[in-house]
């Protein structure tokens, strides 16, 4: 893994991706603009990570439109705002097959921690605190542009993840952390406004 700066760099972004590997049971909320070429989708976002498991929910500007992402390690369920269900074992090849843009969800999970996602090769420029200023990995360029303070760690608060003609943006608004993470994922979308 490539580090930029200096040593004291190197110790904090080794202790920095220590304290987080263990943060698998989260909640977040906030607000996603993705711009994928010819389409593009921005509104609020609500993400709980509980282990393996994922529920991702995506909602419009007023409710309109949304997009519904849950399951866990072997298989995701889909559920667009045109009432599409459709269940995913390789998201970023199946996304990219199914809505002609890859969403690279897995990885994510590990991203919006500001940590590299375990399994493959990443290159990182951190500043003197080990937060990573720019992450590669997997293609993807995630640039990190502002921290929040959540209890004792420092989480991301603004980040852009980007390939090819694909730009995520995300502002974290509220993070929970284990212990106060929200209920486990569960398959009732009743309370979807798609």
């Amino acid at each position: 893994m490539g580090i930029g700066k200096g040593e004291g760099d190197q110790q904090a972004w080794a202790a920095r991706q220590g304290a987080l590997a263990s943060l698998d049971e989260w909640a977040l909320e906030g607000r996603v603009a993705i711009d994928a070429g010819r389409d593009g989708y921005s509104g609020s976002l609500s993400w709980v990570q509980d282990g393996e498991a994922l529920d991702f929910r995506f909602k419009g500007p007023f409710g309109l439109g949304g997009l519904r992402i849950w399951g866990g390690a072997e298989s995701l369920t889909v559920k667009t705002h045109k009432n599409e269900t459709f269940t995913v074992t390789d998201p970023e090849r199946d996304f990219g097959a199914r809505l002609g843009w890859s969403l690279p969800i897995r990885s994510m999970r590990f991203w919006m921690a500001g940590i590299p996602a375990p399994g493959s090769d990443a290159t990182a420029a951190v500043d003197g605190r080990g937060r990573p200023l720019r992450l590669e990995q997997q293609g993807w360029t995630v640039t990190y542009a502002e921290y929040q303070k959540v209890g004792a760690l420092e989480l991301p608060k603004r980040l852009e993840i980007e390939r090819g003609e694909v730009k995520i943006k995300v502002i974290a608004e509220r993070w929970t952390l284990k212990g106060g993470a929200g209920p486990a994922v569960d398959d009732d979308d009743s309370g979807m406004d798609f």
